[in-house]
């Protein structure tokens, strides 16, 4: 029922802007294939633990003692995606992983799990899993602290080719984890190591990272997307990060959902954090990996996460720092706290538009960040149809 509820609104939403469903859909090339590329992968919040980006300093990322924390894995300018196979090294003397602590990125938001695609998840298989499967990359010796223990395993593959958003394109995040971090003790580091990322196309070519091009950031002298156990995934030092725990005070995360960061302020539109104690207001500090700086101990009167195009997030009561990460939905593009008919007609009226030409106008609609307000962005507003907030209610 909620499938048929979803393709109904898109079709209504489709109407609505006046777009012929033809140009919605891929252009019939007798089967012709052609090598695609993407731009190269990242982490979310940015962490690298090499500094290849940073003047040699490495870059982690702070995940709090005891609590929770997201990575997300990010590809860019991605095209023709119907296959991922993933792998990443992680210690769990810091971290530790459920099957259910990995999830779906942004780039399958609008479509249904077991529907149009499934993701099966081994999250904490030995490591190497067995001996043809070399730890990589292969240091010796490694660097300090570099200790890997456990190696997940994640499959995406697609199950409704006639899905108006299949094949996957643009830029988002294939997974998303959530990291349950030990109590451990300040300072305690964990890599994030991607030793498998293999992208394919519908036919199983591989998706290159935009080789030869001298121009993509993680170009190397060859493909660098290969098979375990040998050719091994070559050096992309953007999808070796780094967790470094800090004591848990008061810092919670915040994201905003389709991949965008929660630092992106093209025309003013920052993600706002707002307290009320004792009659005092004041704000929390964000930065750009969305932690949430409260200069205030709990428990808050009142607490708001807002950012303009999505659900806001308000408690009031007495209210303790929030657990897990909060993740506004995107949709309310009106600000009446609710996604409904009139965010969809905005966002369909849109449809296409190119973000530069009026920033001001579409910036919060850019969902996936690619500056284009597209089938993609439309498709996350019509998944939120019907949300009413601020989420959740007010207690």
């Amino acid at each position: 029922m909620k499938t048929l509820k979803f393709y109904a609104v898109l079709l209504m939403i489709l109407l609505l802007a006046s777009v012929p469903i033809a140009a919605q859909e891929p252009v019939d090339n007798d089967f012709e294939i052609a090598l695609s590329f993407h731009s190269g992968f990242s982490l979310a919040p940015y962490s690298d633990w090499f500094g290849i980006k940073n003047g040699g300093v490495d870059v982690a990322q702070n995940v709090p003692s005891g609590g929770r924390a997201t990575t997300e894995f990010v590809v860019t300018d991605v095209e023709d995606l119907f296959f991922v196979n993933l792998a990443f090294d992680y210690d769990d003397a810091v971290v530790t992983l459920q099957a259910e602590d990995i999830t779906p990125g942004s780039l399958f938001d609008g479509l249904t799990r077991g529907v149009d695609y499934e993701m099966l998840v081994r999250p904490a298989e030995a490591n190497p899993r067995h001996s043809a499967e070399w730890p990589i990359p292969s240091f010796n010796p490694p660097p300090p602290g570099f200790n890997t223990t456990k190696r997940a395993y994640v499959n995406i593959y697609i199950l409704n080719p006639n899905h108006p958003q299949v094949p996957i394109h643009g830029n988002g995040s294939l997974i998303k984890i959530n990291w349950r971090v030990n109590n451990v003790a300040a300072g305690t580091v964990s890599p994030i190591d991607f030793t498998l990322a293999n992208l394919q196309d519908e036919y199983g070519n591989y998706l290159q990272p935009c080789y030869p091009s001298a121009s993509c950031d993680n170009a190397l002298p060859g493909p660098v997307l290969r098979e375990l156990p040998d050719p091994r995934l070559g050096w992309n030092f953007e999808a070796i990060g780094k967790l470094e725990v800090v004591n848990n005070t008061n810092n919670f995360q915040a994201a905003l959902e389709g991949g965008r960061p929660a630092l992106a302020t093209t025309v003013g539109h920052p993600l706002s954090v707002s307290a009320v104690k004792s009659g005092l207001s004041f704000s929390g500090a964000v930065d750009a990996a969305g932690l949430v700086s409260m200069g205030i101990a709990p428990p808050y009167d009142q607490l708001a996460i807002t950012r303009p195009g999505y659900l806001a997030y308000k408690l009031s009561g007495s209210v303790s720092l929030p657990a897990e990460q909060i993740t506004l939905l995107a949709g309310d593009i009106n600000g009446d706290d609710s996604i409904n008919i009139l965010d969809l007609a905005l966002i369909a009226n849109a449809l296409n538009e190119d973000v530069a030409a009026n920033p001001a106008a579409f910036e919060a609609m850019d969902y996936n960040n690619d500056s284009l307000i597209s089938i993609t962005d439309l498709a996350l507003v019509a998944k939120n149809y019907g949300v009413v907030g601020p989420a959740p209610l007010d207690r």
